[in-house]
């Protein structure tokens, strides 16, 4: 205030100070070097960056985890085709407000389980949560006569081939009620088989309160002698390689049987001469670049033609799905070989493996040909959502898939897709590398 009264009594104008003040300012920042510039940018920036953070505080745990909530009930049910065929919208909402009040009192692994346990309410199959799970070294498989184990690491040696029983103070059986609503499925045969990788994975057997911790957990297991035993399992620190599993049957001392020798192969076929078969294994609906489907198709019918088999076999028990359009023209092919696509003739595999689009197929070959179907039910019903598309929710970025579209193939609404000759695979079977199914097709007789 004192220096603008002596500059007025000078008779000099304020504004004028103020315009020859910015015209210095200008040019000095011109004068200064660019390293200058530079640094006064940068404190420019983290001033900036500081405000930035103090206006807009990171949110809490709780509510970074309940915004995804809120995000995937909401998106879920509206963009799934259907999403109340199953469950009813007050058991949905009531599950949604269930989790979001217990957020606070949760892990983050058991926050998650529970989302994925409230997408498996739609009981879809393709309708579900992606999650990478993490899990003890141990593979298990189920079979008619329970879960057993198939691979491990040399430490749990004494597993392979042994019936599992136990978890932790829990049963093998109650541990499955548990963790079966973890599942996103449409029958019992495919949560069977989907349950015995879920039975390994430490998060969830800790958020379904199996173990009490995720780091090591016991495993009571029954070997053939009926001798019961109890093996103390460790979370792998790291991912473990290929080497260094141990398999059961051991593929070095036991060949694998026909229709597990190729079952990564998308689709191939062997001639087996003694019987005067054709065995054709269908694994994944989706053509193979080098080898197109329609040309693949080609070769088999001429084989078919040529070398006078006298019965074919179509093995579906792998197929995980895809395109069901793909195998249309090769049922046309059947349709136009009377002498193959009759009774005791033309044969179909199916088992809980048989999934998506490939139980569209079953159920196309079913209507469509005179084939008879061995083995077990499919793993979903014949009619059944698909055509799947994805979401990801906003702070975890994990990626939700959903149905748009629901097949009908039957009529009713069958569990499952049947077969005419039910054969069961059972652990014995498996682990002295038998295949009963082909086996009972090879001596079937038409009555």
């Amino acid at each position: 205030m004192q220096l603008q009264l002596v500059i007025a009594g000078s008779g000099f104008d304020p504004d004028k100070l103020a315009v020859y003040y910015i015209l210095l300012t200008k040019l000095a920042w011109l004068t200064l070097s660019m390293r200058i510039k530079a640094y006064l940018y940068a404190v420019l920036a983290l001033i900036l960056f500081a405000f930035l953070l103090v206006g807009s505080p990171r949110p809490s745990r709780e509510d970074w985890w309940r915004k995804d909530l809120r995000y995937l009930a909401t998106e879920l049910l509206v963009r799934h085709v259907n999403p109340f065929f199953s469950v009813t919208r007050e058991e949905f909402d009531r599950a949604v407000d269930e989790l979001d009040k217990a957020i606070p009192l949760m892990k983050d692994h058991e926050i998650v389980v529970g989302m994925k346990q409230i997408v498996a309410m739609i009981g879809d199959p393709h309708t579900d949560m992606a999650v990478e799970f993490s899990y003890y070294p141990l593979r298990l498989q189920w079979f008619k006569d329970g879960y057993f184990a198939s691979a491990t690491t040399s430490a749990y040696r004494r597993s392979l081939g042994s019936r599992l029983v136990q978890i932790g103070n829990m049963d093998v059986e109650s541990a499955y009620a548990a963790i079966k609503t973890v599942i996103s499925h449409d029958n019992e045969n495919w949560l069977r088989k989907q349950s015995a990788s879920f039975m390994v994975a430490p998060a969830i057997l800790h958020a379904k309160k199996i173990l009490p911790q995720m780091e090591r957990g016991q495993f009571f297991f029954e070997d053939a002698k009926k001798n019961r035993f109890a093996l103390d399992l460790a979370r792998p620190t790291h991912k473990i390689d290929s080497s260094e599993w141990l398999l059961a049957p051991d593929e070095a001392k036991m060949p694998a049987p026909l229709y597990l020798k190729k079952k990564d192969v998308y689709y191939w076929f062997e001639h087996l001469q003694n019987s005067k078969t054709l065995y054709f294994q269908y694994n994944r609906c989706q053509e193979v670049e080098t080898l197109p489907f329609g040309k693949f198709a080609e070769e088999l019918f001429r084989s078919v033609d040529t070398l006078l088999v006298n019965r074919l076999i179509i093995d579906l028990r792998h197929n995980s799905g895809g395109n069901s359009g793909i195998l249309w023209p090769f049922i046309v092919g059947l349709n136009n070989r009377p002498t193959i696509n009759q009774k005791a003739h033309l044969f179909v595999i199916i088992g809980s493996g048989t999934y998506s689009s490939g139980v569209l197929n079953a159920a196309e070959l079913q209507e469509h040909t005179h084939a008879i179907f061995f083995g077990e039910p499919t793993g979903a019903r014949p009619n059944v959502y698909g055509e799947p598309r994805q979401f990801y929710l906003p702070n975890s970025g994990l990626a939700v898939s959903y149905s748009t579209k629901h097949f009908k193939r039957v009529k009713d609404d069958p569990p499952a897709l049947m077969p005419d000759v039910t054969v069961e695979l059972t652990a014995a079977d498996y682990f002295a590398g038998r295949d009963p199914v082909l086996d009972r097709i090879l001596t079937y007789q038409a009555k």
